[in-house]
């Protein structure tokens, strides 16, 4: 099974104003994602490191 398969849900977008929400909408996968190489696992993880704080 692959990590993220089309239309799953993945997320749902919340949208404020002020106090008050607004809209809540959930988020489908568009695509089927599959899991990467060890290279691109590698990249990944590093740039989680550098950048996951942001």
């Amino acid at each position: 099974m692959p990590p993220v398969e089309q239309g799953a849900k993945v997320a749902v977008l919340k949208v404020w104003i002020g106090d008050e929400l607004s809209q809540e909408i959930d988020l489908y996968a568009a695509e089927t994602v599959e899991k990467g190489g060890l290279q691109r696992q590698a990249v990944d993880a590093l740039k989680e490191l550098l950048f996951g704080w942001l």
